[in-house]
């Protein structure tokens, strides 16, 4: 059982219901629901407003509407219109739709209404009462689809991020949107349509899970788990747009306060309009209710109450008629019906895009469906190619598009092929053709669908029975007599006409033919389809000219599947898949060395042991060494050079290197080598080349200049400027003993201001190359004489500085 929790989506009041946490010892008392699952944060359940007043709840994320102020009470029809007046476009953002779709859905529905925020909820009319009889033998009663005490732990898709939970035995309900609308908190009863108060008899889990069987056939095209075990919170409550695992939660209850509270009795379920996945408000308008009383407890009726109300959750609006002028619910025609429209009076009900006639929604109810909860993975791929093998267990029609091949292996004499819809509530009305191995149909079988009344079990009261519609030619079988040879299976949704063709007018086509089913064969050896054998032949050769080629045969055994083609592989690196009926590759820039080919052919069951064979070539010289590095050590005279070998060896292990600088040559083993000697000022060429057996690579060289900063100059005499004029001092310097290697480009002289003898301030000026003494300006004062340092530049940067020349007064 679940709790009701946060504000703000569209509403659908409709003939449904919902609930609670189950195990297979399930009992109809409701289970305790925790603070937090009761009531959201205060943040999100604004106190309700005073009549009249503006409604200052937050709307959701990016609707754009203004706060909505209250509406007098629940209201339809054109008059919700005219109580809406400006506010009609802010309340349309706020249900997800524009003015004009709001005001189409409240003028040609007179079940849509309005709560008094502004939320879009729908009053669905009941359906006819069922009457039982005991004048004639019944059909057999269902059977269950698990063993009974699982009956509180089926599971449609367990591991899904999508759930919908079937809760039968009680609600806890706190505060949710559902209490503004008349319900009050408390809990409400399960299920009881023995009413023998606790606990679930045989014939109640039966009709559980019938119920469960064919709301599951509904949703199977979709990745969606139809559970009846509780999920957890965390399952159905999308917290923020990151959460993956979300769903909706469905309450079936005979609890006649909550039925009268929440539409006086006058509807069989109910449920907000597109909650599922919604985030934050998510807790606050999930659940969705079904009440069974309103729909006579019979198992085939809730169920589509079930369906149609968490069709509502995903967003779907009713499917229905302009025929009698007041948009009613479209009840079908024999012998369908739409899940969204009224599903209770014929067999086949399906999923629709509004193609009957004088239908009043065109909705794509497919589409729709598959944006909150995608389609499920296909089990069987589209052509011979890709064909499953054979299953034993069940599989699905996805779209009207999915086609599912199935390898039978080799066929022989009288062969029987056969394709069965679910059990329980089928959907899926399958066209079945078998081909041969080149693709020619041999037989096929889509027997036409028809409808009847007979009388089906009333599963409360021993010998009784209702009168309800029975459906047969949703199965195909093909049965005849095949030469040997290999064959395949297609399984397709089709219409209700023979050959699998149909008109949604006068019947169904394909659209909503969607579901489960089951295969069998007879007459083929289906053991026979497996991996294919190893091919054979396998050659490799390498020549300078054309590469290297392999080439191969098909295996003798293609393990009764069309090949789809080989993985073939060098030197164990990633596989590239070529056709079927392609047996050779090559790679032409691959022209020397040692290599290792591996081929695996691969059909749709999977892929062979691989077959290898080995090619060397004849060894050339090694390719160019990578990454040269040349490191100077001007003080000491040397030169350390680090390389990495070639990424060709020519097809031979590399033996050493062949090293040179300048006129030197040296030879080495490893990827490093320093050399000594060398003289400062010179430039010098190095160069690397890789050997092996066949010769010597080509080479890899960098040239080095072998140069540094100048040594520091000579510092001279230094002496007070000539009599007269300004007060100077003129320093002395003589050229640096060593320039570098590179020519001196000026001289910077840095006059020391010394108070006392003490340094208290420096000043920087240039010289020229040329300059061997430099006078300068300066003023004289008590106690203050000035000395100077002189540093070379050249063109790798500044020399250390000279020593101090000797102190001066200026003159």
């Amino acid at each position: 059982m679940r709790a009701l929790l946060p504000p703000g989506l569209a509403v659908l009041v409709l003939v449904f219901g919902a609930t609670a946490l189950e195990t297979s010892t399930a009992s109809r008392a409701p289970s305790a629901a925790t603070a937090a699952q009761v009531a959201p944060p205060a943040a999100d359940i604004p106190p309700a407003p005073a009549a009249g007043s503006a409604d200052t709840r937050s709307l959701p994320p990016g609707s754009g509407a203004a706060a909505i102020r209250d509406l007098p009470g629940p209201v339809h029809g054109r008059s919700a219109i005219r109580a809406l007046g400006k506010q009609l476009p802010g309340v349309a953002r706020l249900n997800g739709r524009s003015a004009a779709e709001l005001t189409r859905l409240l003028t040609d529905d007179p079940t849509m209404w309005l709560d008094h925020s502004g939320r879009l909820f729908v009053k669905d009319a009941l359906p006819a009462a069922a009457v039982p009889s005991a004048s004639a033998a019944p059909s057999a009663s269902a059977a269950s689809a698990a063993p009974l005490d699982q009956t509180f732990a089926l599971h449609s898709l367990p591991g899904s991020h999508r759930t919908i939970y079937l809760d039968f035995d009680g609600v806890d309900v706190g505060t949710i949107a559902w209490t503004g609308q008349g319900l009050a908190q408390g809990s409400y009863a399960g299920w009881d349509p023995l009413h023998d108060g606790t606990g679930f008899a045989d014939r109640e889990r039966v009709a559980i899970q019938e119920i469960w069987a064919r709301v599951a056939e509904d949703y199977a095209p979709f990745n969606v788990d139809v559970t009846t075990q509780d999920p957890g919170e965390a399952a159905l409550t999308r917290t923020n747009s990151f959460d993956a695992d979300y769903g909706t939660h469905l309450v079936i209850t005979d609890s006649d306060t909550a039925w009268a509270s929440l539409c006086d009795r006058a509807c069989g379920g109910i449920a907000w309009l597109g909650t599922f996945g919604a985030t934050e408000t998510a807790g606050w308008y999930q659940d969705a209710w079904v009440f069974p009383a309103g729909t006579s407890d019979l198992p085939q009726s809730i169920a589509e109450a079930v369906s149609h109300e968490v069709g509502h959750t995903l967003d779907l609006t009713h499917d229905g008629t302009t025929a009698d002028g007041d948009g009613s619910y479209d009840e079908g025609h024999e012998p369908w019906a739409p899940i969204m429209g009224v599903g209770y009076y014929h067999g086949v009900t399906q999923w629709s895009k509004g193609d009957y006639a004088d239908a009043n929604n065109h909705q794509d109810d497919v589409a729709v469906l598959a944006s909150h909860a995608p389609l499920r993975a296909d089990e069987a791929g589209s052509t011979r190619a890709t064909a499953a093998r054979m299953t034993n267990g069940t599989a699905y029609i996805t779209s009207r598009s999915d086609i599912d091949y199935y390898a039978l292996g080799t066929c022989t004499g009288t062969t029987t092929v056969t394709a069965q819809p679910a059990a329980t509530g089928p959907d899926l009305d399958v066209v079945l053709t078998v081909v041969d191995a080149a693709g020619n149909p041999v037989a096929a079988a889509a027997p036409a669908t028809t409808e009847a009344d007979g009388p089906e079990p009333w599963p409360w009261v021993d010998g009784a029975y209702v009168m309800g519609p029975q459906i047969t030619g949703m199965n195909a079988t093909v049965a005849t007599t095949l030469p040997t040879g290999r064959y395949y299976a297609i399984v397709d949704g089709g219409g209700a006409e023979e050959g699998g063709a149909g008109d949604p007018v006068d019947d169904y086509d394909d659209y909503g033919s969607l579901g489960a089913y089951t295969m069998a064969t007879t007459g083929c050896d289906l053991a026979a389809v497996t991996v294919p054998g190893v091919p054979a032949d396998l050659t490799a050769s390498i020549t300078a000219e054309d590469g290297l080629t392999a080439t191969w045969a098909a295996p003798a055994d293609d393990g009764g599947a069309d090949l789809l083609g080989y993985d073939v592989s060098l030197d164990g690196a990633a596989p590239v898949r070529v056709a079927a009926g392609v047996t050779s590759r090559s790679w032409p820039a691959v022209t020397t060395g040692s290599h290792t080919v591996s081929v695996i052919a691969v059909n749709s069951v999977g892929g062979s042991p691989a077959t290898t064979g080995s090619v060397e070539g004849t060894p050339v010289a090694p390719g160019v060494v990578r990454g040269l590095q040349a490191v100077p050590d001007v003080g000491r005279g040397s030169l350390k050079l680090t390389w990495t070998g070639p990424a060709d060896d020519g097809g031979a292990a590399v033996t050493g290197y062949l090293v040179g600088v300048g006129s030197r040559t040296y030879t080495t083993s490893g990827t490093s080598l320093t050399v000594s000697g060398l003289v400062r000022g010179a430039t010098y060429r190095a160069t690397v080349a890789a050997r092996n057996s066949a010769g010597t690579g080509p080479v890899s060289a960098r040239s080095v200049a072998f140069t540094t900063v100048p040594d520091a100059p000579g510092i001279g005499a230094s002496k007070a400027g000539r009599k007269g004029g300004g007060t100077t001092a003129v320093y002395g310097w003589s050229a640096p003993a060593a320039t570098g290697g590179s020519a001196v480009r000026g001289y910077e002289v840095t006059v020391i201001t010394l108070k006392n003898g003490r340094r208290v301030s420096a000043r920087a000026y240039a010289a020229a190359a040329s300059a061997r003494s430099f006078e300068v300006k300066l003023p004289v004062r008590k106690g203050v004489t000035y000395a100077a340092v002189v540093r070379a530049r050249n063109a790798l940067g500044w020399s250390p500085p000279s020593a101090r020349s000797r102190a001066v007064t200026p003159r």
